[in-house]
């Protein structure tokens, strides 16, 4: 028997070892998945490309938990293909990746890597051509895709590594506007999860958007999982019930006003 309980172990892990790494879904997605199939909500498949920046937290299952927490008339089935600093091209030049867009999604989220406008004119042009390739398979397979508007490093970083005055609002300014661009020339919709976090930053500066100067804490990732909600749905973000571990309630209900504030103000939102 013990020889018959190692293979089925062995078989076990091998299993969530493919559905993990293979198919895009953790052992969470799994048991969520389970349960799905006795939600009567129609589903929707949302696929998040991108870098430590969106599995810091699991983004993916927050917004999940975001739109399950409004009465949102879909069920968000989610997945994410991400690996800590892969930039646009890494992606684009990816196996794996190449075969996930080749299916057909509800939408697709892509994140950049967070330095690939500040590198200057080599890796600007690297973002333009990689995200226009990432996009273009997308909508060959009927997916629409979205583009993340990425949030700048902290001041501190700056200052760490001796920028200039004013280098952090040029950096700002860059992801803004390469951004914009791309999602011009490609029709991709755009996702200002960098503006949002401005937003929260300068009405409320004691809220730690980023532990490091640069992956999101948990009101960070609520901010973006809140911004990537009212892009899938349109729907107003204060209906929002869901209060991340670690974040206080008085502190969620402030966090959801100032997203919804910017959403309200926003052209690109």
């Amino acid at each position: 028997m013990a020889p018959l309980r190692i293979l089925l172990l062995t078989a076990v892990v091998a299993a969530l070892s493919w559905f993990q790494f293979v198919n895009t879904a953790s052992a969470r997605d799994v048991g969520r998945d389970a349960v799905d199939l006795f939600d009567p909500r129609p589903g929707q498949d949302i696929l998040f490309i991108g870098n430590s920046r969106l599995f810091t937290n699991d983004l993916p299952s927050m917004v999940r938990a975001v739109a399950d927490s409004a009465g949102a008339p879909v069920k968000y089935r989610v997945r994410m293909w991400a690996l800590p600093g892969l930039r646009l091209e890494d992606h684009a030049q990816n196996k794996s990746v190449q075969r996930l867009l080749a299916q057909r999604w509800d939408r697709v989220v892509l994140q950049a890597q967070s330095a690939e406008s500040m590198m200057g004119d080599k890796w600007r042009a690297s973002f333009e051509a990689n995200g226009r390739e990432l996009v273009g398979r997308a909508r060959a397979a009927g997916s629409p895709a979205s583009l993340v508007v990425n949030w700048t490093y902290g001041e501190e970083e700056f200052r760490r590594h001796g920028a200039p005055e004013g280098e952090r609002a040029r950096v700002y300014g860059s992801i803004q506007n390469d951004h914009r661009t791309l999602a011009g020339e490609t029709g991709a919709g755009l996702i200002n999860v960098g503006a949002a976090f401005k937003r929260v930053e300068t009405a409320e500066p004691g809220i730690p958007l980023t532990p490091d100067g640069n992956h999101p804490s948990q009101q960070g990732t609520y901010v973006y999982a809140l911004m990537v909600y009212a892009h899938l749905t349109g729907a107003d973000v204060r209906a929002v019930r869901y209060v991340p571990e670690g974040v206080g309630e008085a502190e969620a209900r402030l966090l959801r006003e100032l997203v919804a504030d910017y959403l309200a103000s926003a052209v690109d939102a």
